[in-house]
């Protein structure tokens, strides 16, 4: 009897979430995707993003094009997120705050 085991290592992914004032709206940016979910609340930015991750997967994996899943931001959102990852241990964490967080792929996902 063969067996098949499959194992999953589902890798964590850097998100900046952040408040564009110019647009009045939250932008959670997906590093290792270079992918941007936008909206009026924290929560719903973070949302939006995990459903543009979702429909970016099932592209991919649709049209046997594995190798584009990831691609990184550009470097400048990197260092965004490095300052805003530097800021959140020196400074108190607000809503109005950029946020550097790693979220599990699985656990964003689930978000919506």
């Amino acid at each position: 009897m063969n067996i098949h085991t499959h194992i999953y290592h589902f890798p964590a992914i850097r998100v900046l979430i952040y408040e564009d004032k110019m647009e009045q709206e939250f932008v959670a940016h997906a590093l290792e995707f270079d992918l941007v979910g936008a909206g009026a609340t924290f929560d719903e930015a973070k949302s939006n993003l995990a459903d543009c991750i979702r429909a970016q997967l099932q592209f991919c994996v649709e049209n046997d094009m594995l190798g584009s899943i990831w691609r990184p931001a550009p470097k400048d959102v990197f260092g965004k997120w490095e300052r805003a990852q530097k800021s959140a241990f020196t400074a108190r964490k607000t809503e109005r705050r950029p946020r550097a967080d790693m979220f599990r792929l699985p656990e964003l996902l689930a978000t919506v």
